[in-house]
């Protein structure tokens, strides 16, 4: 029944992105988004992009995994495909399923980089020099690789599984990609909740426009 549940989870669309839910996290409150969705909205507002409710400070510090994080991981290891990885502090990060489907695919076509969309930012990252930056900060540079899916990594798009707890307490790493698109909504009247998750699954369904636009425009972004 556990099982059975969890799958009907996954099969849902996220209220934030419109997609398939991508390692689903739940909420204090009960609602569920894809892992990254949930850090893009609350780093900067701390409520549930769908009631509103107060998160708590730390809760991507200790966020509440609706899969086993395990079992994902196996799954992807089998699907014998290449994994992409960043750096991260004493060791690397795989990119999430998602993106690193996106990342292949442009790989394979040839193409000279991949515009991802990674917690509410656009991340740009260079095949030609292996590395990603912040779109909006090309400054900073993290070094990416692609290799075998077997490697010994940190976790998965910062999500770090605890060797000695259930696979469902897990920690996240500091050292991640958390600058995000400040999508604060500080209305908390509950008929405005779905123009709340309207606007915010506008933002970042097309938040890569910002590339044809000039740098300034990041700041207009709300």
């Amino acid at each position: 029944m556990e099982s059975d549940s969890k799958n009907a989870i996954a099969d849902q669309d996220c209220a934030v992105c419109m997609q398939k839910l991508n390692h689903p996290a739940k909420l204090p409150c009960d609602h569920i988004f894809c892992f990254l969705c949930v850090k893009g909205v609350i780093i900067r507002s701390h409520k549930c992009p769908m009631c509103r409710t107060e998160t708590p400070e730390d809760y991507l510090d200790n966020p509440v995994l609706v899969n086993e994080m395990g079992d994902e991981e196996e799954t992807h290891a089998e699907a014998g495909v290449h994994q992409w990885y960043y750096e991260g502090k004493d060791g690397w990060w795989k990119y999430d399923e998602r993106s690193n489907e996106d990342l292949e695919a442009d790989y394979n076509a040839g193409k000279s980089e991949c515009k991802l969309l990674l917690a509410g930012s656009v991340y740009c990252v260079d095949f030609t020099n292996m590395y990603q930056f912040r779109q909006t900060d090309p400054r900073r540079k993290r070094k990416v690789k692609r290799d075998s899916n077997k490697l010994p990594t940190k976790g998965i798009a910062g999500i770090r599984k605890l060797s000695t707890k259930p696979a469902e307490i897990i920690v996240i790493d500091d050292d991640t990609n958390t600058n995000v698109v400040d999508l604060t909504n500080n209305s908390d009247s509950s008929p405005e909740n779905m123009d709340n998750v309207d606007a915010i699954s506008d933002s970042l369904r097309f938040v890569s426009l910002e590339e044809e636009q000039s740098q300034a425009t990041a700041e207009d972004v709300q």
